[in-house]
């Protein structure tokens, strides 16, 4: 089941995060966003009430929306959890995503390459893996204080 975060699933959304990525650096992301008025949108995917799959939206600026971390338990992956998570908030979510990511899996949502459409961001990445879904103007997007200090987010 996918559904909006609770204040009491803190502890287990962070303990997917270090599980997916193998270190505390988007848990601490996430932690730090939670009284930042960036904060958009968080989902969690729950079997057997136990939470498995995290994904956060924030508002980034140029007017678009930052996706990312998305995470699953690694005994989790490969089940469609994330799929679920992403088609969860892509339905909530209007106006421009953008995100740092892996083309192969954004491109099953809708995303595609952002700096052929002159959209850059703060990290000055401008491979594939900068991505958008939506329709911007041209111009540098900045994500949230949280993410200034720590490594780009890619998922």
């Amino acid at each position: 089941m996918i559904r909006e975060e609770r204040p009491g699933d803190r502890a287990a959304v962070r303990e997917v995060e270090i599980a997916a990525f193998g270190r505390e650096v988007e848990a601490d992301i996430v932690d730090a966003l939670r009284s930042d008025p960036a904060w958009a949108l968080s989902l969690v995917a729950e079997l057997d009430d136990e939470v498995v799959g995290h994904l956060l939206f924030s508002r980034g600026s140029h007017g678009v929306m930052t996706l990312g971390p998305l995470a699953v338990l690694p005994s989790h992956q490969r089940r469609g959890i994330g799929t679920a998570l992403m088609h969860g908030g892509l339905a909530r979510i209007t106006g421009p995503v953008v995100l740092l990511g892996h083309p192969a899996y954004y491109t099953r949502f809708g995303f595609w390459p952002a700096l052929p459409l002159g959209v850059t961001n703060q990290w000055g990445i401008e491979g594939p893996e900068w991505m958008i879904r939506g329709a911007a103007s041209a111009g540098e997007v900045r994500f949230p204080e949280p993410f200034a200090d720590a490594a780009p987010p890619t998922d």
